[in-house]
C-alpha cells in the first residue's frame, strides 16, 4: 500500500498577526509556524497505517522551504567532506561495438580490425558487418546498459583500454566490442559543484526534519498493534 499525505505550515493560533506594506503583505517576522492541525490528523493515520499494514508514506508538501536554513560555507564544506563518495562523477567509456548475422565474418574481421581500426576498409573484405549506432563519445556505466544490454556492458567493464573482446553471440547476431577509452571516476572539486553539494545539504536537512516529525507524532500518538488481530 502506498500512502500520499499532503501537508501545509499554517501560524500558530498563540503567534501574533500582523500585515505590512498597506495591509497588503502578511509579516512572518516573529510567526511560528506549524504544520495545518487537519494535515496533522492525517499524517497521523498514515503512520498508524504504515505500521500496521506495512505501508509505505510519502509527504508532499508545497511552499516555502521556512525550516531549511543555509549553512555557512565552512559548515558545508564540512558536509561535502563528509559525503564525498555521493558526488563522484560515473565512470565513462567509449567503445566501438561491431557485429554480423555470419559469426565466420566476424571472427575473421576482428584480426583486420586490430591491425588498423579502420571500418571502411574492414566493410571492404566483409560487407555483413555493421558498427553499432551508439554515441561516439563516452558513456556512462549506467547509460551504457541501456544502450548495448547487460552483456555487452559487462564485456566492456571487463575490458582494458585498446582491448577487444571475444566474438559475443547478442542480439545483433554476432559481436565485438572494442574499449577505445576510459574515463574514471572522479570527485569534483567543491567550488565546481557548490550548488549541488548545497541542494544534497536540503536534501537530507529535510529529511532528518521529517524522520524527527514522524518519530514525535509516532509518540504523541500512542500507536499501538495488535498482532493478533484478524478480520
Amino acid at each position: 500500500m502506498n500512502i500520499l499525505v499532503c501537508i501545509s505550515n499554517v501560524p500558530d493560533t498563540t503567534s501574533k498577526i500582523n500585515f505590512v506594506e498597506n495591509d497588503s503583505k502578511f509579516d512572518t517576522n516573529g510567526v511560528q509556524f506549524v504544520i495545518n492541525p487537519n494535515d496533522e490528523f492525517g499524517l497521523t493515520k498514515a503512520v498508524w497505517m504504515k505500521e500496521s499494514n506495512n505501508a509505505n508514506v510519502t509527504v508532499l508538501t508545497v511552499g516555502e522551504q521556512s525550516l531549511s536554513v543555509v549553512p555557512a560555507e565552512q559548515d558545508l564544506l564540512k558536509f561535502y567532506e563528509a559525503n564525498r563518495q555521493i558526488f563522484a562523477t560515473d565512470e565513462k567509456y567509449r567503445i566501438v561495438i561491431l557485429s554480423s548475422k555470419n559469426q565466420s565474418d566476424i571472427d575473421e574481421g576482428k584480426v583486420i580490425w586490430q591491425s588498423n581500426y579502420d571500418l571502411s576498409l574492414l566493410r571492404q573484405v566483409f560487407k555483413s558487418i555493421d558498427r553499432l549506432d551508439i554515441p561516439t563519445g563516452f558513456i556512462s556505466t549506467i547509460r551504457l546498459g541501456t544502450l548495448v544490454g547487460p552483456l555487452l556492458r559487462d564485456k566492456v567493464l571487463s575490458l582494458q583500454v585498446g582491448e577487444t573482446s571475444e566474438t559475443l553471440k547478442t542480439i545483433y547476431g554476432y559481436s565485438i566490442v572494442t574499449l577505445v577509452d576510459k574515463k574514471d571516476r572522479v570527485i569534483p572539486e567543491f567550488k565546481e559543484i557548490s550548488e549541488i553539494v548545497l541542494q544534497e545539504y536540503k536534501r537530507q536537512q529535510r529529511e532528518e526534519i521529517l524522520e524527527e516529525l514522524l518519530k514525535d507524532l509516532k509518540r504523541q500518538s500512542d500507536i499501538k498493534i495488535n498482532e493478533g488481530y484478524t478480520n
